[in-house]
């Protein structure tokens, strides 16, 4: 009778259950934590796009008049386009036409107006190497460091999500088992209470039995507090508006890990393939992309260090003539300048150039460091994944083994050659045991899903 009891307890039909992935899925679609790394992509595609202004072409208009006493002192009206590459070559245009009694004798142009086209290129630094080619070049790289970056956030996100879920289920099932202990517990109590009113049990029994039962009320109290804690803790996870309200209704419950499958996913293989693909972890790429901007400030301070020289040259023509670039080249047609700057002891230059090494080095070691760091993570999440999984394994040859001591003692019970003392102790081993594997059950889901986060890729073992 009480084995009846018992297993009709342990398999009460239970509420809609939330599944793993489905929770993992919402948490990734709706948690703000990973919304704002989406808004921090935007940003740097932002900044990518302001960083392409360097190179825009400007175009400019000025018209200036000044008359006086009558007199038209002077009527100047300038047009020009700027285009300017990102290898720091500049081509220009422009149209002039000025008049006026008293207009400079340099702004004297052609009545028709004047054009010029020409050209400015940095013979010395700034070209290749200069600030508007490496803004553009490091908010490219930016791009992909901040794609690393979403996906460790979003890893981080999902293991803390699923420890949480791990655990509103271990705390679940353990509050399951305790409601039964209970129950099973009140209806021993009211069984000896009966038996010993007609005098087949002693009077004692029953004070052994109603201690029984408030000692499992007082564990199934405590097992109440762990749960609402660790389902307060699972909805703050829920942003999903459907999913959220049911789970507020009570409608939703957490898969019980008999449920799951054993989950043999890991191995001396996969550890080897693990350690092998460590090179593509989200951190690790995200440094290899910082290592890639420094790179490149490198680059730029280095190209400092060579004289400040430019050239410019311009191609006049009047509007009424042909401007035909073959036939003004190397004649009078033209204005050109070079300009040349020399810093006598190059401090901020040489100082820069060192400082981008330093920094360089410093994110260097950053990498190798945290490449280590996730190297011994992954082994040890691997090996405590490993041990747990084995622990399991024999905890439950361990219940199965305290479920046969204790429907023996009932045999024996029912034969009158136990007590009521001796039948509590075996119900008590085998409900202490299921908590106990309950929890060794959660533990090494925790450390799979540790382990993937420490490979970079839970996101993709949950949601592939």
């Amino acid at each position: 009778m009480k084995a009846l009891l018992v297993s009709l307890l342990l398999n009460a039909p239970g509420d809609s259950i939330l599944q793993p992935k489905e929770f993992a899925r919402q948490v990734r679609d709706n948690y703000p934590t990973v919304l704002q790394g989406n808004l921090a992509l935007a940003e740097s595609r932002s900044l990518l796009l302001q960083a392409k202004s360097y190179s825009e072409p400007k175009f400019g208009l000025g018209y200036d008049r000044k008359r006086f006493d009558g007199k038209n002192y002077w009527n100047i009206l300038e047009s020009d386009l700027k285009v300017k590459t990102p290898l720091g070559i500049g081509f220009y245009g422009a149209h002039q036409q000025n008049s006026g009694l008293y207009l400079n004798p340099e702004s004297n142009v052609p009545a028709a107006g004047l054009y010029a086209g020409g050209i400015e290129v940095p013979l010395g630094r700034n070209l290749i190497h200069n600030k508007g080619r490496l803004a553009i070049l490091k908010a490219r790289i930016g791009i992909k460091q901040a794609e690393y970056i979403f996906a460790q956030n979003v890893n981080e996100t999902l293991l803390d999500a699923m420890n949480a879920y791990w655990t509103w289920s271990a705390n679940w099932q353990s509050l399951e088992v305790n409601r039964k202990a209970t129950e099973i517990a009140f209806h021993q109590l009211q069984l000896i209470k009966a038996s010993a009113l007609i005098g087949e049990r002693p009077i004692i029994d029953t004070l052994e039995s109603h201690i029984q039962w408030q000692s499992r009320q007082i564990a199934m109290r405590e097992s109440e507090a762990d749960y609402t804690a660790a389902y307060e803790e699972v909805r703050r996870y829920i942003w999903n508006d459907s999913l959220y309200v049911q789970f507020e209704r009570k409608a939703l419950v957490p898969l019980s890990f008999d449920e799951v499958s054993t989950g043999f996913e890991l191995t001396s293989d996969s550890l080897n393939s693990g350690t092998k693909s460590l090179q593509n972890h989200p951190m690790l790429q995200a440094l290899q992309m910082k290592q890639n901007q420094l790179e490149q400030e490198i680059r730029f301070s280095k190209n400092q260090l060579l004289p400040d020289l430019n050239f410019k040259y311009n191609l006049l023509g009047a509007a009424n003539e042909p401007f035909v670039a073959a036939q003004t080249l190397g004649t009078d047609f033209y204005k050109a300048s070079i300009t040349l700057q020399i810093p006598i002891f190059y401090r901020k230059e040489r100082a820069q150039y060192q400082l981008s090494k330093l920094y360089f080095r410093e994110n260097e070691l950053k990498r190798l460091e945290k490449e280590r760091e996730l190297y011994a993570k992954l082994r040890t999440n691997f090996y405590a994944y490993t041990l747990s999984l084995e622990n399991t394994l024999q905890m439950r040859d361990v219940v199965s083994n305290y479920y046969t001591l204790m429907r023996a003692e009932e045999i024996r019970f029912q034969n009158g050659e136990s007590s009521v003392f001796l039948i509590n102790q075996r119900e008590n081993m085998y409900f202490q045991s299921q908590v106990k594997l309950i929890s060794l059950e959660s533990k090494w889901r925790m450390n799979l899903m540790k382990y993937y986060y420490s490979q970079g890729t839970l996101s993709d073992y949950l949601l592939p």
